[in-house]
């Protein structure tokens, strides 16, 4: 038995699809009509479309396909942009751990330095200094003194500086430059 002859009544008259018995009455899809001493069940659907419908549900699949596209190629260009800033930063960091750990080695050996001129400073600052003939000491003799005790008190250099020779105390006196 084809379609065809299904959707016929006994009468041999065509009837709509869906429809069923002589009299043309539409059973639901999915449920059984019961005609004369025969059951028939309906469970055929005939969906029609209009080709304006068609296009437009191509152009939303379309549209989707574009769209998830679109979300993939962002997504994968924010990863790689993401990627690029992360190596950066670590480079960075990487450059001032770097930075850092020379600055420290330039320190100590300033440091260092520092410490070894606070030891000249101190030996010579307190070296006396001998009285030319008109009875005071040189004005070149007292400036050095004068300024390696300054420099001593300037750098920070620990420990006490010894007191200032009495000849020193005198030529600073006579020339007005600072004892300490």
């Amino acid at each position: 038995m084809t379609n065809e002859d299904r959707s016929r009544g006994p009468a041999g008259e065509r009837g709509a699809r869906g429809e069923t018995g002589a009299t043309g009455e539409r059973g639901p899809a999915g449920e059984a009509t019961h005609v004369d001493h025969a059951t028939i069940e309906v469970a055929e659907i005939d969906i029609r479309q209009s080709p304006a419908s068609r296009k437009a549900f191509r152009g939303l699949l379309r549209a989707i396909v574009v769209l998830f596209f679109l979300s993939f190629a962002i997504g994968a260009a924010n990863l790689l942009f993401t990627n690029s800033q992360v190596h950066q930063v670590q480079k960075n960091t990487e450059n001032t751990r770097r930075l850092a750990q020379n600055q420290a080695r330039i320190i100590a050996r300033q440091q260092q330095q520092i410490r070894a001129d606070c030891g000249v400073d101190k030996d010579l600052a307190g070296l006396p200094l001998a009285n030319l003939p008109n009875g005071h000491p040189s004005e070149l003799g007292v400036k050095i003194v004068s300024d390696f005790r300054v420099a001593w008190n300037r750098k920070g250099c620990p420990g006490v500086l010894p007191p200032p020779d009495p000849s020193f105390i005198a030529g600073a006196k006579f020339y007005h430059l600072p004892v300490n």
